[in-house]
């Protein structure tokens, strides 16, 4: 029998609780160095009270097989700029981040948090369909979408482009050291 797969919004705490248990099995520091580069990462850890948090002001978007989570898209708004720190050169670079014919924080835009797929879903259109979700959801109150990548994360350029995000600028972060690309999936002309 197929797997039916929903996509739909994060609705209430326990929705929230099974994200943090996917995230933490895929955080960076959990994972061993091969499988770092062979199935890709999630770099930040959230408390269950941010996430409430981002969930009240932008819905987070998640992927059901039955009562499990098997993948998530974060949505982070930018008055949550602060509250993660290792997100803070981020929105620092869309500030200062040349768009079109404007800067990148001019334009009605979220960050997407993070997007984790689980092992077993990868690679079956997951990752797409959240995205897409995300935008019939979301694309009548903002222009663009917005997130960043490490540079030594290529599935993740790869599947971030594949969707239809373009790569607008590479910086290496103060922070953390990690070079990073900053990509954009502009939902004005998709």
């Amino acid at each position: 029998m197929e797997t039916v797969i929903e996509y739909t919004s994060a609705k209430n705490s326990l929705d929230l609780e099974k994200i943090l248990q996917l995230q933490w099995s895929n955080l960076e520091k959990n994972l061993e160095p091969k499988e770092l580069a062979v199935e890709g990462f999630v770099t930040a850890n959230h408390s269950l009270e941010l996430l409430i948090e981002m969930n009240n002001e932008g819905p987070h978007i998640i992927a059901k097989a039955g009562n499990d989570i098997i993948g998530y898209a974060l949505v982070m708004t930018q008055s949550f700029q602060f509250r993660l720190p290792v997100l803070v050169p981020m929105f620092d670079e869309i500030k200062a981040t040349r768009y079109g014919n404007k800067l990148l924080g001019d334009y009605k835009y979220f960050v997407m948090g993070q997007i984790c797929i689980g092992k077993p879903y990868r690679g079956t259109g997951v990752f797409q369909g959240l995205y897409l979700e995300m935008r019939n959801q979301f694309k009548d109150n903002y222009d663009l979408v917005v997130t960043e990548i490490a540079l030594r994360n290529p599935r993740s350029i790869r599947a971030h482009q594949k969707v239809g995000f373009q790569i607008i600028h590479q910086y290496r972060s103060n922070h953390d050291h990690e070079d990073w690309v900053l990509v954009v999936w502009d939902w004005r002309y998709s």
